[in-house]
């Protein structure tokens, strides 16, 4: 069943004992979430295959912006006409290039050996970044475990300082965390990994 990053950051407040989250607050909880997404970014983690259909060709226009997230491009396919929803054309690799414009990559379509169609989509098949969370969003079933263990390591170092008891088991259960989410990522499944060139 999906879970909310909401409830993510409340799952892992109940673990380190903090359920009216007074010793770190909602916000700290997502951003605890967000440095373990960083994490698997860090890790080359990415999504399975996923498409975009976003991109729409304008005439003598060769630069496209990589549609957000996507760290993989496996496959860009082109719409037979415009509106018509189908992509049975393969844009071969050899017709584009993938350049980076200082802040973003882009596509770059060789004008000897393609020309744009006005009009017409772009299908791009690839793989993506997982995305930063916010509340409401969603989060990935296969990634939840991982992310819910991260984030128990971090908020378990900043809430387990001192010498009380409790301190001490929320520096215990961080160094637990840490362990379970290196097992985590290490058994995520295949296609949460680059597909090979």
């Amino acid at each position: 069943m999906t879970k909310t990053a909401t409830a993510l950051g409340l799952e892992v407040a109940l673990r380190i004992h903090d359920a009216s989250q007074t010793e770190l607050t909602a916000a700290q909880y997502l951003s605890l979430i967000n440095m373990a997404v960083d994490d698997l970014t860090a890790a080359s983690i990415v999504l399975p295959l996923e498409e975009d259909e976003s991109l729409t060709m304008v005439t003598s226009t060769w630069f496209y912006t990589v549609p957000t997230d996507f760290a993989y491009l496996w496959q860009i396919r082109q719409e037979t006409a415009a509106a018509s929803g189908k992509y049975p054309t393969t844009i071969e690799p050899s017709m584009y290039r993938i350049t980076y414009d200082g802040s973003n990559p882009r596509i770059y379509f060789d004008e000897t050996e393609f020309t744009p169609t006005n009009g017409l989509k772009l299908k791009i098949l690839g793989q993506k970044r997982p995305p930063q969370l916010v509340g409401g969003d969603n989060v990935t079933v296969a990634l939840e475990a991982f992310l819910r263990e991260r984030a128990v390591s971090y908020a378990g170092a900043i809430v387990g300082m001192g010498v009380s008891e409790l301190a001490q088991h929320r520096r215990a259960l961080s160094e637990q965390a840490w362990a379970r989410s290196l097992d985590i990522l290490g058994r995520l499944p295949r296609d949460f990994r680059p597909l090979p060139a």
